[in-house]
């Protein structure tokens, strides 16, 4: 079970679908906006803006890793398709500022920013200024 404060599993509420593909690249953090691409792999969402499948990287519990071990290229990438209200414990971008309710679009990179022009995914269930961050920070939100 999750901490109230820091959770210590991706999917937080709700029942994603279990899928798995191969990493298609190294770096890919449980939490992660994940695309599939033809062939069977999988990668960070790279469509700043763009549509996606509500597709998270998981832990690789069965190896024993945690939620902050990163995929090696070519591992087999475990990731759940959430659907609408599931609880996801995910990424928000580097200088990014956001608070409770707000719609969060793709950054291209698999984390999310605040909606601009693009399609909102997802919505911030907490605040996290991550505006002098240097890296991405987690944050809880819902998939729309």
């Amino acid at each position: 079970m999750p901490s109230n404060d820091t959770p210590k599993v991706i999917f937080l509420k709700g029942s994603p679908m279990g899928k798995e593909a191969v990493a298609a690249e190294a770096g890919i953090l449980p939490g992660m906006l994940v695309d599939a691409v033809p062939g069977g792999d999988a990668v960070a969402h790279a469509t700043a803006g763009g549509a996606a499948v509500p597709a998270f990287a998981r832990a690789n519990e069965l190896v024993g890793n945690g939620i902050d071990v990163a995929y090696a290229d070519a591992d087999t990438l475990l990731y759940g398709v959430s659907t609408s209200g599931d609880e996801v414990y995910g990424w928000i971008a580097d200088a990014e500022n956001i608070t409770a309710g707000t719609l969060l679009e793709s950054a291209g990179n698999g984390t999310f920013k605040a909606l601009d022009t693009g399609v909102a995914i997802a919505k911030a269930l907490q605040t996290v200024d991550n505006s002098t961050g240097g890296a991405p920070a987690r944050m809880k939100l819902e998939v729309l």
